[in-house]
C-alpha cells in the first residue's frame, strides 16, 4: 500500500506506506506452522482435516487483567488504522460473530 492507501504492485518504487500481506515471511511461516502442526500431528499429511488446538496459561506470563488491557488497547490502535478506499471498518478475528449476535 502507498502513503494515500492503493495497492502498489511495483515495490521497488515505494518510498511510503505498508506491505501486504501483513507478516511478510513471519506471516507466511505461521501458517506453515500451522499447517504442519494440524497436518502431520494429526497425521493428515498436511493435506488439511487436521486441528490445532494451543493453550497459554497467560497468568503464567503476567496479570490477567494487565494483559487484558493491553489487548484492548491494540485492539484500538488497529481499528482506528487508516482504511483503504472503499473499505467501512476494519474487522478483526470474531468480529463477524460478534456482530451476528447484537
Amino acid at each position: 500500500m502507498n502513503s494515500v492507501n492503493l495497492l502498489v504492485l511495483n515495490t521497488s518504487i515505494q518510498k511510503r506506506g505498508s506491505l501486504l500481506p501483513f507478516g511478510d515471511y513471519k506471516g507466511w511461516n505461521i501458517g506453515v506452522f500451522v499447517q504442519l502442526l494440524g497436518g502431520y500431528l494429526a497425521e493428515s499429511g498436511g493435506q488439511g482435516g487436521g486441528f490445532v488446538f494451543i493453550a497459554i496459561d497467560i497468568s503464567k506470563f503476567r496479570e490477567i487483567d494487565e494483559f487484558k488491557r493491553n489487548v484492548d488497547q491494540q485492539i484500538i490502535i488497529i481499528k482506528a488504522s487508516e482504511k483503504r478506499p472503499g473499505v467501512q471498518e476494519i474487522i478483526i478475528a470474531g468480529d463477524p460473530e460478534f456482530y451476528s449476535y447484537k
